[in-house]
């Protein structure tokens, strides 16, 4: 099954929720039935295991108030 992450900036300065989101990513990496896809826009690659599937994306010009991503839709378009 694949996950999807969705993450915004994770490098060695983040903390809090980015930094569990790093976490989750890696531990998903090594569930055997589980794919994780981390959508973001900008990450340091010695941060996430080697066998995530990255979808990396510019970040936006102007955040939304709540939500600072591309519809799902988009998203899952980006890969192909």
């Amino acid at each position: 099954m694949r996950v999807l992450v969705l993450g915004t900036l994770m490098d060695h300065k983040q903390g809090g929720a980015n930094q569990a989101l790093m976490l989750f990513a890696n531990r998903l990496a090594k569930h055997p039935l589980l794919t994780p896809i981390v959508y973001l826009y900008s990450y340091e690659s010695e941060l996430l295991d080697p066998s995530i599937t990255i979808i990396r994306y510019n970040a936006p010009r102007s955040y939304r108030f709540l939500w600072r991503f591309p519809s799902l839709f988009m998203v899952s378009q980006l890969r192909k």
